[in-house]
């Protein structure tokens, strides 16, 4: 119809909307703008182009879209939504509620209303009622897993555990069905094989319009320093930032030119700055979509990307799908494969990812040396510790700690923990209160096994500086599955606190394997739960072998591979000038161990 009458503004939006659901976005754009060129006041095509424009990051003009349809339309229920949807991406919460309540009274049925509520709630850090929200939304479309996926993340975050075993058997079984929605991180999140995180990740990416763009061949000037960009969303107060940050300022100069890409929000945090003059060049690309700012990383020929961030939270894996740079890398933040066909290499290590698990990885594997995490040596610990009893702690009891965030710990694990209790007589187990909701349900389900709620000691969240001081307190780390201890690991060897491990098949759950290995406690790494709890109760009932393995971590901690920050450096500058090499010289990326 188009070829024969260009000036039908329905048909256009009807193409657009057809290749908005084969998240041909940019595609889309153009024809809901030409829709619009033809009829300047279309609701649904304004409606459309924001939706389109918010897939692409182009925030402030889809909701100005969103805004003029409301003008037209004020019924206008998917503008509502849409509208609500994308300030609460914003975390511009002020309106958002009464947007969604607003729609809910025109629409009581749609479930994208609930979705939405639930997400706000989760967004404001309230998990109950996230769940309350998202179970309505899931009720009325039981078949939709993106939305089930929320449900499940929320009620691991709340520690929620009624309908645990039947929220983890409906994501893995979606996965194995190759159904879409299911986000990559929460299928690390839970009992998934490295096949199925896998099949997870392609079919995310597939359905995510994440296709890579093929890019030509271009020799790279002999004579010219290698051009790394290291892209996060988390360049600010977060702990990927506190490990990465002396790294970047690590980087040989002479051979490097280094430029950060933060393409999430800036917090004015001291660590922002900090990443800031860790680099030569930072550029911010938060206000730009994903295509405009990968024309900004290829105006700046960046030989090698280094994604940060991965399937994590506020990333942007669609900028790399336009192959702004030669060579794109996923490294640190994200435990897996991103299974797209746009990313060449993953840095790992032995432990994390097996040879023979290389099958499940769209990327070839670096092996570095010791373990795949790089770690800040000059992490400070502050010298004014508080007492036990200030901590809330028994003075002399025996400290079981485990700093995980609460999603990270499940009844299987939680069930290991109290026998401990149960088993080591005055002891206590303490955690990170991430949230109210997850307390109080902790609390409840020790009761239910026996063990009073008081020997749950609960730490506040506190600057990094006083929360590592306070491991000193702990006498014992314990990690937990399928999700293990990465950061929190580091911080509490780091600390001088020994830790237990058992590891998994998958990368997620064999981080702490990797860490414990690169400060010479390989001995601290289980491979059943029950030699995890095993290992565990001797260590709380043997003072003298725990001392010997404090002692044993804390001689000469610094230059442990784990810690040593400019010997990491060094290694994986090896590994970027052979990928460099490789590339050079024609040859398309391969393994390499370094």
């Amino acid at each position: 119809m188009l070829a024969r009458n260009p000036r039908v503004a329905a048909a256009h939006n009807n193409l657009g909307m057809l290749l908005d659901t084969q998240a041909r976005y940019d595609e889309a754009e153009q024809c809901f703008r030409a829709a619009l060129a033809v009829k300047p006041a279309n609701p649904e095509a304004l409606n459309n182009l924001g939706a389109v424009l918010r897939q692409n990051h182009q925030y402030d003009e889809a909701l100005r879209c969103f805004r003029q349809a409301l003008d037209l339309t004020p019924d206008n229920v998917e503008a509502l939504i849409n509208l609500a949807d994308t300030l609460r991406e914003l975390r511009l919460l002020d309106e958002v509620r009464a947007l969604y309540v607003r729609a809910q009274a025109l629409r009581p049925g749609d479930f994208r209303v609930h979705k939405g509520l639930g997400r706000l709630f989760a967004e404001r850090g309230q998990p109950d009622l996230a769940i309350a929200a998202l179970a309505r939304a899931a009720a009325l479309s039981p078949q939709d897993l993106d939305l089930r996926s929320d449900l499940v993340t929320q009620r691991l975050t709340a520690c929620d555990w009624a309908e645990f075993a039947d929220d983890e058997k409906a994501i893995i079984e979606g996965v194995r069905a190759g159904k879409p929605g299911v986000n990559p991180f929460l299928a690390v999140s839970l009992e998934t094989t490295v096949a199925d995180q896998y099949a997870c990740a392609v079919r995310y990416a597939q359905t995510s319009g994440f296709k890579g763009i093929p890019r030509a061949f271009v020799p790279r000037a002999a004579d010219r320093k290698v051009r790394l960009g290291y892209m996060s969303s988390d360049f600010r107060e977060h702990p990927i930032s506190y490990l990465i940050v002396e790294h970047l300022s690590l980087l040989d100069r002479v051979r490097f030119d280094v430029i950060g890409y933060s393409s999430g929000g800036n917090d004015y945090s001291p660590m922002r700055r900090r990443v800031e003059g860790a680099v030569d060049i930072f550029v911010d690309l938060e206000a730009l979509s994903d295509s405009a700012a990968a024309d900004r990383i290829e105006e700046d020929n960046i030989d090698i990307l280094v994604e940060v961030s991965g399937y994590t939270k506020h990333s942007r894996p669609r900028i790399l799908a336009f192959r702004p740079a030669t060579l794109q890398v996923s490294f640190l933040a994200f435990p897996g494969t991103m299974g797209t066909d746009f990313i060449d290499y993953l840095i790992g290590d032995q432990f994390v990812i097996p040879r023979a698990q290389q099958v499940f990885y769209s990327e070839k594997i670096v092996y570095m040396p010791a373990s795949y995490q790089v770690n800040d040596s000059h992490r400070k610990i502050a010298e004014d510790v508080a007492t036990r009893t200030a901590l809330g702690l028994p003075a002399a009891a025996f400290v079981f700690c485990c700093f995980n965030r609460s999603y990270k710990i499940t009844p299987a694990f939680f069930d290991i923990w109290m026998r401990l209790l149960r088993r080591v007589p005055g002891s206590v187990l303490w955690l990170l209160a991430t949230n109210p909701v997850a307390t109080a349900n902790l609390r409840r389900e020790a009761e239910t096994r026996g063990v009073d709620a008081n020997r749950l000691v609960f730490a506040p969240r506190v600057p990094l500086a006083e929360h590592l001081a306070r491991h000193a307190h702990a006498d014992l780390f314990l990690d937990t599955l399928p999700y293990g201890a990465h950061t929190t690991m580091s911080d509490a060897l780091w600390a001088g606190l020994p830790a237990v491990t058992c590891a998994s098949d998958t990368f997620a759950g064999r981080v702490g394997g990797s860490l414990l290995s690169a400060v010479g406690l390989p001995d601290l790494v289980t491979s059943t739960r029950q030699d995890y709890e095993d290992l565990a109760f001797d260590l709380a009932t043997n003072r003298t072998r725990l001392d010997d393995l404090r002692k044993r971590l804390q001689n000469g901690l610094a230059t442990t591979p784990l810690f040593d920050c400019a010997r990491y450096t060094r290694n994986i500058e090896s590994a970027y000038e052979r990928m460099v090499r490789l590339h050079d010289s024609g040859r398309p990326p391969e393994g390499m161990t370094i």
